[in-house]
Order: structure tokens, then C-alpha cells, then sequence
């Protein structure tokens, strides 16, 4: 056999393997793994995303013709939306997180505009519930898997926990601006609104240290989420405050974890489970579900009630 024969049966060989460890450098530089979703996936996420974006686009032009004075914050929504269609498509850890931070704000935020009353268009806030929540269905976690990540984001241990608490954070980060932004439009420049303001980019410096693997980050989100829950509870209503309570809690407990672990020196290999796929799959379904009724309920509850 020459030597043309020999390297052609060989690659032929390792073509075979779904994922070669020890074989050659060529075999290896052809085995890439995915860093973003499937490209079916990625652009349905992508239109489901631009839906909401669209949905916060008309109402802001809607507002705009009525004076309204919570234009800008319409605005915002929907280039954040805008921005994460376009995020999903990188193959980049961060991009891929922060479309899905966008996407969980958005559908938090959505379920919690169907809440209000009729006069708000209750069935507005079920459509960016429902885009955001089938652009993270969509999705799932391709872009974010250990192996997708390791050269941006490879903690030794709690990378589930970290990774729930970076969403969190954004969460916080995104609604806390959007809410100052608006007190900011409509009633000027005030010291709860800058407290909210500042609550938002501690927040966001949370997100790039626990991004980095920073311990500062761990603590700094830490006390973060605990000033939040007196802030939202004594300058913001609901339906957003106890979204935002709940949020910072759950955040305090998670990074809580952390610094017992820091404190134990525990670098348990278990401890780099993830969250569930059933658990994140179940919270998106009960909040659409709870958008839709609720929604449904109040655009209709004049003409059910005569």
C-alpha cells in the first residue's frame, strides 16, 4: 500500500469516530463542537425574538402618537430584543448568554404586563412572553454546554448554580434599568430613581465578574441582590417588584452556596451539575401559561361580566 492509500484509509478510519481523542491533528481540527445552536434553531430563537422586539416596537410608536412620556423606555425593550436576535447567531459564550438573559428578562417581564389591566393591552405582554419563551425553548443550551465554553467559562465546581446566578443578575440588570429609565422619563431625575439606576450596573458588574470567574463578582452580587430587595420593595410596585424580589432572593441563596463552598475550600466534582432541563422547561411553560390566561381574562373581562 502507498503512502496516499495509507492516509486515505486512515482518515477514512476516523471518519468513523464520533468524537476522536487520541487520533491525528487532522482528525482533531475536523471535530468541532457546536459553540451556538443548529442553524434551524438558531433562527427560529432568532424570529421569536424579533416577534417581541416588534411587539415593544409598535407599542413605543404607539405611545409616541398618544405623548406619551415612557417612550424611550418602549424603545429600549425592543433593541434589546433586536440585539439578542442578532446575538444567538455568534458563536461566542457570551453573546449566547446574553440573549438568553434578554429572553428570560422579556419573559418575565411579559407575563408580568399581562397582568395589568385592559386599558394596558394585557394580550401584547402574552405575545413577548410567548416570543421570548419559545426563543429559549429553541435554543436550549447549545452554545452554553461545558464543552462549548471551556476557553471562556470552565468553573471547577457550582458551574450550574453560577450559571443560574448570571442569568439572574441579568434579569436585575435589565428590569432595574428599564424601571429607572422609566421614573427617569416620566418624573425626572430623583434619588430613588438613581438608586435603581445604581442597582442596575452593580448588577451588571456582577455579570462580567462572574462571567471572568472573579471571586470579587460572588461577593459584589452578593451584597448587590441584598440591597436590591429593600430598594424594590420600598420605591416599585408590582407586578415587577416581586419579580424582582424573588430574582434577587434566589440569586442571594445561590451565591450564598458559593461563598459557603469558597469558605469549606469544597471542590466537589458534583457540584458541577447543572440546573435541570425539566426545571427551566417547567418555569417557562407555567409563566406562559399564566401570561395567556391572565391575559385572556382581562382583555375579556368587560364583555364576560355583561
Amino acid at each position: 500500500m502507498n503512502y496516499d492509500a495509507a492516509l486515505q484509509a486512515a482518515r477514512m478510519s476516523q471518519a468513523e469516530l464520533d468524537r476522536p481523542s487520541f487520533t491525528g491533528l487532522e482528525a482533531r481540527l475536523a471535530w468541532q463542537p457546536s459553540a451556538r445552536p443548529a442553524d434551524s434553531t438558531r433562527w427560529l430563537a432568532s424570529a421569536m425574538a424579533g416577534l417581541a422586539a416588534l411587539v415593544f416596537a409598535v407599542d413605543a410608536w404607539i405611545s409616541l402618537n398618544l405623548g406619551s412620556p415612557v417612550v424611550l423606555v418602549l424603545g429600549l425593550p425592543a433593541a434589546i430584543l433586536a440585539a439578542s436576535a442578532i446575538a444567538i447567531h455568534r458563536p461566542s459564550f457570551g453573546a449566547q448568554l446574553s440573549a438568553r438573559g434578554a429572553w428570560w428578562t422579556f419573559l418575565f417581564f411579559g407575563t408580568a404586563w399581562a397582568l395589568t389591566p385592559a386599558e394596558t393591552l394585557p394580550a401584547a405582554g402574552a405575545l413577548v412572553a410567548w416570543g421570548c419563551g419559545a426563543a429559549l425553548i429553541a435554543a436550549g443550551r447549545d452554545g452554553l454546554h461545558r464543552g462549548q465554553t471551556q476557553a471562556a467559562f470552565d468553573p471547577v465546581a457550582f458551574r450550574g448554580t453560577l450559571l443560574a446566578a448570571i442569568v439572574l443578575a441579568l434579569i436585575n440588570a435589565h428590569l432595574l434599568a428599564l424601571l429607572g429609565a422609566t421614573r427617569v422619563e416620566a418624573l425626572g431625575v430623583q434619588g430613588p430613581s438613581v438608586a435603581i439606576l445604581v442597582a442596575s450596573a452593580g448588577c451588571f458588574a456582577t455579570v462580567l465578574g462572574l462571567a471572568r470567574l472573579r471571586a470579587w463578582a460572588v461577593l459584589c452580587g452578593a451584597l448587590v441582590s441584598a440591597a436590591i430587595i429593600p430598594l424594590v420593595a420600598l420605591t416599585l410596585d408590582p407586578p415587577v417588584a416581586p419579580i424582582l424580589i424573588g430574582s434577587a432572593t434566589v440569586q442571594l441563596v445561590l451565591l450564598g452556596r458559593v461563598l459557603h463552598g469558597f469558605y469549606r475550600g469544597s471542590r466537589s466534582i458534583g457540584q458541577r451539575r447543572e440546573v435541570p432541563r425539566l426545571l427551566t422547561a417547567v418555569l417557562i411553560m407555567a409563566l406562559l401559561a399564566t401570561a395567556t390566561i391572565v391575559a385572556l381574562s382581562e382583555t375579556y373581562a368587560h364583555a364576560l361580566t355583561h
